[in-house]
């Protein structure tokens, strides 16, 4: 018995290792490609993702048909109804984070990105409400969220309106998709099979805006360019991380609790900013690092709510009911869902 458990801990070890590596370079690898290298073309950035992602989707699901990741068939209605607006919605979260990072650094677009939970109570309080008491804890963790972004914002030394704004509607995206993937589809996805769908539809999607915005002046930067060959292999590597990332997050879902994963998304924002920090050299002042530290603790103590009223609301139906007019305290429509 303790060396099966030793063994689970050693796996989960092995497992937040590989995500962390992969988040991590995949952010700071994209921060390099914009600042250091000059290559300034978030749409294009994003299509080449794209296209590492569909490649690697395909080889995964339908070449080696790795029994890991099962391929999950759907059928047309699920399709064009579920997965083409979710399409939309990622193409243009993921156009928009690297909009955001072309502008201002790592750091603070981790904080503002840090700022979905607060979007996500605000659209389910809007929109998707289906009645039930409210958990005022949930609402107290907002507080230090939007004081943190407010703060970390006023004082960001490097901000600008542009990276700004981007990284702000990335975060409205990300808690929209979040809510909305099981209500369009209507199917339990994980993040490979998302790719699998979205991904080809995201390229066909930015394709006409790449040619329209970006291909003249990328045309004529690659033909001034002396280190042509190593800026595609960056972009190469770049792409497959994200894909990685990707596989990564969906074996360590699988194979630890939520909790463990929300602990170590809420650690792997911390790391994100202290290494960029590092190796970009970008300027953070105590206020403003002080409102970064207030946005990720107000995020954890929020994602620690949440786990703690879906295991309730778990617990609640699993039970036998006594009481056939007995309610529970929260109705909580937050749904985890894997997000490429």
């Amino acid at each position: 018995m303790q060396s099966l458990m030793d063994r689970s801990t050693a796996r989960t070890a092995v497992l937040i290792i590989f995500w962390f590596i992969f988040n991590i370079m995949t952010v700071i690898l994209n921060k390099y490609i914009f600042q250091t290298l000059s290559w300034v073309f978030p749409i294009s950035l994003t299509v080449v993702h794209m296209i590492t992602c569909t490649i690697g989707a395909i080889l995964i699901l339908r070449v080696l048909e790795w029994k890991t990741i099962p391929f999950i068939q759907l059928d047309w209605q699920k399709y064009s109804r579920g997965a083409v607006p979710l399409a939309v919605l990622f193409c243009t979260n993921i156009v928009l984070g690297n909009v955001s990072l072309r502008w201002v650094p790592v750091s603070f677009m981790q904080t503002v990105k840090s700022s979905v939970p607060f979007f996500t109570v605000i659209l389910e309080r809007l929109f998707f409400w289906e009645g039930g008491d409210i958990d005022r804890r949930v609402d107290i963790s907002l507080i230090p969220i939007v004081g943190g972004v407010a703060m970390a914002s006023y004082y960001e030394v490097n901000f600008n309106w542009t990276g700004f704004i981007a990284a702000l509607v990335a975060s409205v995206i990300t808690a929209l998709m979040a809510i909305m993937s099981s209500r369009l589809l209507r199917t339990k996805m994980d993040g490979v099979n998302l790719l699998y769908y979205m991904s080809p539809l995201s390229i066909v999607m930015l394709t006409p805006f790449v040619f329209t915005g970006e291909w003249e002046e990328m045309a004529a930067d690659w033909a001034l360019r002396e280190n042509g060959s190593f800026l595609l292999t960056i972009l190469i590597i770049s792409g497959a991380g994200a894909f990685m990332l990707n596989i990564s997050q969906f074996l360590l879902i699988k194979n630890t609790s939520a909790l463990t994963f929300t602990v170590a998304g809420n650690c792997k924002v911390v790391i994100n900013i202290a290494l960029s920090v590092m190796i970009f050299r970008n300027q953070v002042t105590f206020l403003n690092g002080f409102g970064c530290i207030l946005t990720v603790l107000g995020a954890s103590y929020y994602q620690q709510i949440r786990y703690e009223i879906n295991q309730k609301n778990q617990q609640r139906q699993q039970a036998p009911q006594r009481e056939p007019d007995a309610l529970p305290l929260v109705e909580s429509t937050d749904k985890e869902t894997e997000r490429p």
